[in-house]
């Protein structure tokens, strides 16, 4: 939840998401360095605990734009068409809000979904998720790795990267709540 001020706007959960990301981003710069030493980065996990970090990372930043349209009578779907834009099919929120389910509920597709990526049998909402990523990365190793770096400003893993980009969703939700006020 934010507040406007004179100057600006009081987002103590932005600076929380901010710090949070910045130690999130330390740990992957961490797991990317071991990565580079590593003679096989994926049998010894470290690429699998890199999307860890990453979809935890997701899963706060789906918290913070729930929180900021949540105080307003936004609906979620008008609140993820807000910019700013990745494409002219995406938003970087709505970009985001997807990485996150995808995180949260791909175990619960199943071992066939996952390996063979047949997504026919998944729900329609599971299927929806996977298209708007596809949009950025394909659904395969490592998707939200890739999808974090198609989404920040400079390519790479960074998280703390999309701050900046938020609080421009946030801007974007308080004129559309001063429009419908």
């Amino acid at each position: 939840m934010y507040i406007k001020t004179l100057d600006g706007f009081g987002d103590v959960d932005l600076g929380n998401l901010q710090e949070l990301l910045s130690l999130l981003d330390g740990k992957l710069s961490s797991i990317i360095n071991a990565a580079r030493r590593s003679s096989d980065p994926e049998s010894t996990g470290l690429l699998d605990a890199g999307e860890y970090f990453i979809g935890i990372a997701l899963t706060a930043i789906q918290q913070y734009i729930t929180s900021t349209y949540g105080q307003f009578k936004i609906d979620k779907s008008e609140a993820l068409r807000l910019p700013p834009n990745i494409n002219e099919n995406l938003t970087l929120v709505a970009a985001l809000n997807a990485g996150a389910n995808f995180w949260k509920h791909r175990d619960e597709w199943g071992i066939g979904a996952n390996v063979s990526r047949e997504i026919e049998s998944l729900s329609l909402q599971a299927r929806q998720t996977i298209k708007m990523i596809e949009v950025l990365t394909p659904w395969d190793d490592y998707t939200l790795s890739n999808l974090l770096a198609c989404v920040t400003p400079s390519g790479e893993l960074r998280l703390a990267e999309l701050v900046p980009q938020l609080a421009s969703w946030r801007d974007a939700v308080d004129s559309l709540n001063r429009d419908i006020s």
